[in-house]
């Protein structure tokens, strides 16, 4: 009996300790200060006049939410995002009002790898940075397995990978990318400056410029099995696939293209604007202009089981051999267009 009576209690005081863990409030987010050019690596960051002084020492201090706000300057550091922390840059030390256009914040990976890396899943927001000199494998700018971080107002310019995504590389989760800039980026292989793969819950990317970027295919865009990636009100030229695809390469996936113009690029061999293969592609209120395939065949190239639509469009003076806008290639797939020029 006395056994039994011990036993009960025991299960009552882990009952109630386990309903305090449960029923206690999730630590509030903090925010903390970064200032290269006067903080000091010590203390929590917390005080805005007080900050650190690197980057990666307020990631070791931060956890779950924290919001991490990064002053003007040039940071040279790679860093390491392990939990879903929100790092912001372009802040005025004075006040720490933020202005990116006037107070730019430079993250600089020395060509020493990736820059900014999100592992295993975690995600948060990356906002108001120049990423310049990451050269990795994969993802030279940024980097993300399995998460979903938010890329907004970015200038990621100078990234190199020696296989895919030389700006930014995205495997698994819901990639969303905003307001940003990809510029001289070179890949290897695959997305010279984006590359997405295994996004089986789609993806966004808005307002974006994707100029002078290299690759063997899809000198700007790679999407590979994914689910339905929507690009909208954006700009892909000048960009350079040494194979095919010079601005955008598409592999059984799906890609929404959305009031958005893709001018001026070029494919070795196909499609100097654009190559599908297993495939949907949608394109709605586009203009393709002055796109060219060097020795092969269309400025958009549909490859077999490929769907295109193209709506409300043009597709003008492109100069691929043969001079056709749309080939499709293969004895299955659906080329369809409407109210086209």
């Amino acid at each position: 009996d006395n056994l039994e009576h011990i036993v009960h209690i025991i299960v009552l005081l882990l009952t109630a300790v386990l309903i305090l863990v449960i029923a206690a409030p999730a630590a509030a987010a903090s925010d903390r200060y970064v200032h290269g050019a006067a903080g000091v690596d010590a203390g929590d960051c917390k005080d805005p006049t007080d900050p650190c002084k690197t980057i990666s020492y307020a990631l070791s201090k931060s956890f779950g939410q924290d919001e991490i706000y990064v002053a003007q300057g040039t940071y040279k550091e790679n860093l390491i995002i392990t939990d879903n922390i929100h790092l912001f840059g372009g802040f005025d030390p004075a006040d720490w009002t933020k202005q990116p256009k006037v107070y730019g914040s430079t993250i600089d990976g020395r060509s020493l790898g990736t820059v900014v890396r999100y592992d295993s899943g975690f995600a948060g927001e990356l906002d108001g940075f120049k990423i310049t000199n990451g050269r990795a494998a994969k993802g030279g700018g940024v980097f993300s397995e399995f998460g979903s971080p938010e890329l907004r107002n970015l200038w990621i310019v100078g990234n190199e990978a020696t296989h895919d995504g030389a700006g930014v590389f995205l495997d698994g989760g819901k990639p969303s990318i905003a307001n940003s800039r990809f510029e001289h980026n070179e890949a290897a292989d695959y997305g010279g400056a984006v590359y997405i793969i295994n996004g089986r819950t789609g993806g966004t990317l808005s307002d974006l410029t994707m100029m002078k970027n290299e690759a063997r295919s899809g000198g700007g865009l790679s999407v590979h099995n994914s689910g339905t990636v929507t690009l909208s009100g954006s700009d892909l030229s000048l960009n350079v696939a040494s194979s095919q695809g010079g601005a955008i390469n598409v592999q059984h996936s799906a890609l929404d293209i959305k009031n958005s113009e893709v001018a001026n690029n070029s494919g070795n061999i196909h499609g100097g604007a654009m190559t599908a293969e297993g495939s949907q592609v949608d394109i709605i209120n586009g203009l393709f202009y002055g796109n060219s395939a060097a020795s092969g065949k269309a400025s958009i190239l549909a490859m077999s089981d490929t769907e295109v639509y193209v709506v409300n469009s043009t597709l003008a003076q492109n100069q691929p051999q043969g001079q056709q806008a749309i080939f499709r290639w293969g004895s299955s797939g659906i080329v369809l267009l409407k109210n086209s020029i």
